[in-house]
């Protein structure tokens, strides 16, 4: 079930930039495709904000689309294939359980890949990592580009993504630091693993953090974000207030940040402050702020656990019965 890959290339600086900047374009082609439709709609006279409630359940069906392609892309990779349906629920149980410090509840995708078709969760659980690294890389990026705005945004920006860009470098073709690292986990797990599942573990770990299923995986979450991002600016325009497209990206993702950060159950409370503080810093009222983040934060995650927990109960019962 566990593809061995034999051969694996190492990239150079130069590659990685290639890859990052081909992956990061690829995203916000589709943010800026989706933000000039948006602009057009709202140019027309009458096109009020009940014809934005129109347009949202779609961006929210489209960005649910890729997240849950991020993890099929994820699972295929290690060769743990599942029918379609079967993937979509499990993927909607992970979004349920995702409101939980840290988001540790996504493990319940590894669980119930054991318990409807026998993967080894040391196998599987590679999978739940590579979607949480791919998108922390993603909305890392967005909410330090959206620092740009800001006075000497510009400075810090650089100077962040060129620290970060130097650790990874580093970390990446540090022979001695990875040595290091697996020995570490070596060490402190062997009394509680078996060897087998400790190496099913690790090689799934390296697949999953290729450079090809990376690069895929960075791809899918900077879509994603780009089309919850394209949700903010929808529903600021249909509120009636002027925002950027560039601008409704950013506090999507810096809140989105400081609510990772929290390790708060789906950042409650940190996520919605923040998205309101930067939306009023944009130019909007309070009273907006406050709407336009309520809409937004129920279209970029409330409805995707709501319908989470709808599809848990069925697929709940319908393990039981395995």
């Amino acid at each position: 079930m566990l593809k061995e890959q034999t051969t694996r290339k190492t990239l150079d600086l130069s590659e990685w930039l290639i890859v990052v900047v081909a992956c990061g374009g690829m995203a916000m082609v589709v943010f800026f495709v989706v933000s000039g439709i948006t602009i057009l709609f709202f140019t027309h006279e009458g096109f009020s904000f009940r014809a934005s409630l129109l347009l949202l359940p779609i961006l929210w069906g489209a960005s649910t689309c890729v997240k849950f392609l991020r993890f099929r892309f994820f699972k295929r990779a290690l060769g743990f294939r599942v029918d379609g349906l079967s993937s979509l629920k499990i993927y909607f149980c992970g979004v349920a359980f995702s409101m939980t410090p840290g988001r540790v509840g996504e493990l319940i995708k590894s669980h119930f890949l054991y318990r409807g078709y026998g993967f080894s969760k040391s196998g599987t659980l590679p999978i739940i990592i590579g979607e949480r690294v791919t998108d922390m890389l993603a909305l890392a990026l967005f909410a330090t580009l959206a620092g740009m705005s800001l006075p000497r945004g510009v400075s810090l920006t650089i100077l962040l993504l060129t620290v970060c860009g130097v650790g990874c470098f580093c970390l990446a073709r540090s022979q001695r630091g990875s040595t290091w690292v697996i020995a570490r986990v070596r060490s402190r797990a062997w009394k509680r693993v078996s060897p087998e599942r400790l190496h099913q573990f690790l090689t799934s770990c390296r697949e999953v953090f290729s450079v090809h299923n990376l690069s895929g995986g960075c791809l899918y979450s900077g879509v994603a974000r780009c089309l919850d991002g394209a949700i903010v600016f929808t529903v600021v325009t249909g509120l009636g207030a002027a925002i950027q497209p560039l601008d409704a990206l950013g506090v999507l993702n810096v809140a989105a940040f400081a609510g990772g950060f929290s390790q708060l159950p789906g950042g409650v409370g940190v996520a919605e402050g923040g998205m309101a503080g930067l939306l009023i810093y944009h130019g909007l009222s309070g009273e907006m702020a406050i709407v336009a983040t309520v809409i937004a934060r129920t279209f970029t995650w409330w409805l995707s656990v709501l319908v989470g927990f709808g599809v848990w109960l069925g697929v709940r019962r319908e393990f039981a019965r395995r």
